[in-house]
């Protein structure tokens, strides 16, 4: 592959990451099969290619999982610094407050910091903290979308986690020499002999590596 982010790394790869892109993880015998019908009508696949799917759509299920995992755990990382800075808030000025949503922000949480000061001080509205409601509202200034959008975005999460793992079972259990036999080119053309349909898939592989 030349583009990026899959610059330098084997086009199954490039078809197993779109696969799961555009599923959100799911597997299903049928989908695939028609994802790699379509696939080969503009480039044609190999067996090699068509054998190596099972372990590389693995893969990139796993390094999905490890995103989202990552992506929680830098979310529950974030409210946590957003309760630490609320239990000692008087502490911290405006611009020590910038300083931290920059950091923050670097790190792609800078909005799940502000949702979770704005829920931990909404009820809080004293004279001395004006000034910290006024640096957040303009920061944040519609909570209730925000809050929206991050239960949606859990909702999505929870659902490909769920999709990954439940795929990762349904690819063992899958019939791989079918969908095989059904989306490779070489392999349609060589069932057309009866010989060859009759044989096992062991005797099969055989024949084509010879």
């Amino acid at each position: 592959l030349l583009d990026e982010p899959l610059a330098g790394l084997p086009r199954v790869y490039g078809m197993a990451w779109a696969f799961v892109a555009h599923t959100d993880a799911a597997f299903a015998d049928e989908l695939l099969t028609r994802f790699l019908e379509a696939y080969a009508e503009t480039r044609e696949l190999n067996l090699a290619e068509m054998w190596a799917l099972p372990t590389t759509l693995r893969v990139v299920l796993i390094e999905n999982l490890r995103r989202l995992a990552e992506r929680v755990a830098s979310n529950k990382a974030a409210r946590e610094v957003a309760n630490l800075c609320c239990d000692h808030i008087e502490t911290y000025t405006l611009h020590a407050l910038d300083e931290l949503l920059a950091l923050l922000e670097r790190r792609g949480v800078g909005r799940v910091f502000l949702a979770q000061m704005a829920q931990r001080l909404q009820d809080q509205r004293s004279t001395g903290q004006a000034r910290v409601h006024e640096w957040l509202h303009k920061a944040l200034p519609d909570l209730a979308a925000m809050l929206a959008q991050q239960t949606a975005d859990q909702a999505a999460d929870n659902l490909s986690v769920s999709n990954a793992v439940t795929s990762l079972r349904a690819i063992g259990d899958a019939d791989w020499p079918d969908i095989v036999a059904r989306t490779s080119a070489l392999m349609r053309l060589m069932l057309g002999s009866p010989v060859f349909a009759a044989e096992h898939t062991v005797t099969r592989d055989q024949t084509l590596h010879g």
